[in-house]
């Protein structure tokens, strides 16, 4: 997915519209927020063709790639973890219903079925694969079907399990889907997953075949309320924003076009992110979190790490979370658990000096110095130092803070806050629920009465960046640009 560049005439174009429909009726201006729930609200019917994008070029000439039949990969990225690569299909659902076959058989006829990307949308694989023509060029997306969002989809994929030691565990992870979707391995239904942001996790072990072809098998379902993109042109200007897709909950509301993007015509339905087999012992490690903390003259750093560890077993179980850094650091700290219990370990610098770090060499974003990484792998042990799970880590070591105004008792006031520093035991200290008007287009958030405030630095009203957020890293303040917010790029 890329952003959209719009050319200095439509832009003029759009602040022109802008202008006429902020001047358009009384009410908004004295009252903004109706103006801005009104422009999120959306079309509720077609433009009329005399709005429309005209244009004199023509249509992206087509030709559909011949199908080929990929073997399937399985790239490992931790140690017995693999992402289910190469060998995805995809195909739309009358076309499964009208074959009558059935979707579980190793050796399905697939020729009418298209290769697909995954992680990718459904429209990635129907313009890679020659169905539709590239959208970011000229008006090309004019001529894609605002239909392929209101439709279902399968994707379907053959693996072999990986030759490993008897008595492993097997999970199947999604990292992400859009926008539901129903998954099946060897005809039965593992379960399902529901919005574009949340993992679904299978317990695959006792359906996973280990000496025969195994079919993983994935319906899409499109989201309930796609709405209507609206196409700016030099008559139509910069019309109204979507928002129908936060009906159905957190996704890629933009994607439904707003103010400096058309509508994306599937609405990035699809596997966007990648898929995994994972196996394991008993006891299983999740998500690692790393935090960073950086003393005032960056110059040291403490390191805490969080990781989920699940007891798998119906027997008590206990052992060591192993930490290593840069093949210089390693941290060990004991644990036990109950049967099918689930914990939160933390390793902390106050409990490992190994963890605090001298003069580390800093993460910078992109033109302000160097992306320094640090490697690392957090394991997992049982009973006799026997290795039940592992992950590899890459990270960098990295401060961001923020400058923003808040409103406090009955003023405005400015200030710098870094979120690691100050907030502590979970809670917040800014309210962005009720929010105050700084002006009529800018709301600021209040400070929460019992918020403990002295981790805050006053900062100068009298900064010409005035009441708009400034992103620091490391202490500096950094440019940013781009369109709105968008979607995983």
């Amino acid at each position: 997915m890329k952003n959209y560049f719009i050319t200095e005439k439509i832009r003029f174009c759009l602040l022109l519209s802008l202008l006429i429909f902020s001047f358009s009726a009384a009410s908004f201006a004295q009252k903004p927020q109706v103006r801005w729930m009104y422009l999120w609200n959306g079309l509720r019917n077609n433009q009329p063709d005399e709005e429309m994008p005209k244009g004199n070029a023509s249509f992206q000439i087509l030709e559909r790639k011949a199908k080929i039949n990929k073997t399937t990969q399985l790239i490992p990225v931790n140690q017995r973890e693999w992402i289910l690569s190469d060998g995805w299909e995809l195909s739309a659902s009358e076309r499964l219903i009208e074959s009558g076959e059935s979707l579980f058989d190793p050796e399905l006829n697939t020729q009418n079925w298209l290769n697909a990307i995954v992680p990718g949308t459904v429209l990635t694989t129907l313009v890679d694969q020659g169905i539709y023509p590239d959208p970011y060029f000229g008006l090309n997306n004019l001529s894609i079907p605002d239909t392929l969002c209101r439709m279902d989809w399968w994707y379907r994929i053959v693996f072999e399990t990986p030759e490993l030691s008897d008595n492993k565990q097997y999970r199947l992870l999604f990292n992400g889907i859009n926008y539901r979707a129903e998954v099946f391995l060897n005809e039965t239904k593992l379960g399902n997953i529901d919005g574009a942001f949340i993992r679904g996790k299978f317990e695959v072990t006792d359906l996973i075949k280990k000496s025969e072809k195994n079919v993983l098998v994935v319906h899409i379902f499109p989201p309930n309320n796609p709405g209507i993109p609206h196409e700016q042109s030099m008559k139509a200007g910069q019309g109204l924003n979507g928002g129908q897709l936060c009906l159905d909950g957190p996704t890629f509301i933009c994607s439904e076009g707003w103010d400096w993007m058309p509508g994306i015509r599937d609405r990035n339905i699809g596997i966007w992110q990648d898929v995994r087999l994972t196996a394991s012992d008993k006891v299983v490690l999740s998500d690692p979190q790393i935090i960073t903390e950086l003393s005032s003259d960056y110059k040291q750093a403490k390191i805490t790490i969080h990781a989920d560890i699940q007891n798998t077993s119906s027997q008590s179980v206990s052992g060591n979370l192993v930490f290593n850094m840069d093949e210089h650091v390693e941290i060990k700290q004991p644990y036990q658990l109950s049967p099918n219990e689930s914990r939160t370990v933390t390793l902390s610098p106050e409990n490992h000096s190994g963890l605090i770090v001298e003069n580390p060499r800093l993460w910078w974003p992109n033109g302000y110095g160097e992306q320094h990484l640090y490697h690392a792998e957090l394991k997992v042990f049982t009973g006799k130092n026997e290795l039940s799970d592992s992950r590899k880590i890459r990270w960098g070591i990295r401060e961001m803070s923020y400058e923003l105004m808040a409103h406090v008792s009955d003023k405005n006031q400015r200030f710098a806050y870094s979120p690691v520093r100050t907030i502590k035991n979970g809670k917040p200290i800014f309210d962005y629920i009720n929010r105050k008007y700084y002006d009529e287009e800018i709301q600021i958030p209040t400070l929460y009465p019992d918020a403990d405030v002295s981790g805050l630095e006053e900062l100068s009203n009298d900064d010409p960046i005035g009441a708009y957020l400034v992103i620091r890293v490391n202490g500096v303040r950094i440019f940013c640009r781009g369109g709105n917010w968008g979607m995983d790029d």
